[in-house]
């Protein structure tokens, strides 16, 4: 028993020509596959959400310890967003306790008011 070889003809899709293409799908013609949508792996946190971290925040003592809390490692449930937030907040809060401590030694020295 011999098999026969048949030739494979080439395809022309939407005009154009492709010779690489076999034409009978039992050939190996696969069919294109349609793109599968990209979705996002973090769920966005709505705006009314964001209010209140940011109204924590404003709390003098409380921010700090809200901002740990937040940025920690250990606190699965809080969004990564958040984390990323709070990380930054507190930079900015530590800079800010530190140029306010600054500020009242010179002032201190400088218009003995103390």
């Amino acid at each position: 028993m011999t098999r026969k070889k048949t030739k494979k003809k080439a395809v022309i899709h939407d005009n154009k020509y492709d010779p690489y293409m076999p034409s009978d799908i039992k050939a190996g013609m696969r069919h294109k596959k349609e793109p599968t949508p990209i979705k996002p792996v973090i769920d966005y946190i709505l705006p009314k959400d964001w209010i209140k971290y940011i109204l924590v925040t404003l709390i003098p003592i409380i921010n700090l310890c809200a901002l740990i809390a937040w940025a920690s490692n250990k606190n699965v449930a809080v969004n990564p967003n958040v984390k990323t937030y709070s990380k930054a907040a507190i930079i900015i809060i530590i800079i800010v306790y530190i140029l306010a401590a600054v500020l009242v030694l010179v002032l201190k020295f400088a218009l003995h008011l103390f």
